[in-house]
């Protein structure tokens, strides 16, 4: 049973890649469209030259606190610089970012090296621990 309510909610997605030095785990604002998670990150990034080499990952959705609950899976990436202010703009107003301010701002202000991630999972399953810890 996938917790389908955290596909909506505004936490990051870790997502596992490969790099030249080994595994690394990184965190990404993400829209989720029904079928696909959608991050963004600039064009020179680890996770954007990572997934470029090897566009298979791993990733993991999931609560901090109790009662445990999450998804996770595998999936392969593409990274799509035609859609990265795009995606770039969807996530601000996702995560309820104030566009006047210094991060958006900020993050607005490089948009033209943004490049989109399509996260397409592969395979996914899910834990909700709720009953056992109440």
């Amino acid at each position: 049973m996938l917790p389908t309510d955290l596909l909506s909610a505004r936490q990051p997605l870790r997502i596992s890649i490969r790099t030249g030095r080994g595994p690394l785990i990184v965190p990404l604002w993400f829209d989720w469209d029904g079928e696909r998670f959608w991050c963004a990150s600039q064009s020179d990034s680890t996770v954007v030259t990572a997934l470029r080499a090897i566009p298979e990952c791993a990733f993991d959705l999931s609560t901090n606190d109790m009662p445990y609950r999450g998804i996770r899976g595998r999936g392969r990436a593409r990274c799509l610089p035609e859609l990265g202010g795009a995606v770039l703009d969807r996530l601000i107003d996702r995560y309820q970012i104030d566009r006047t301010g210094r991060l958006a701002t900020w993050l607005l202000s490089r948009r033209g090296s943004e490049v989109a991630i399509e996260l397409t999972p592969t395979w996914q399953t899910g834990w909700d621990y709720s009953e056992r810890m109440a």
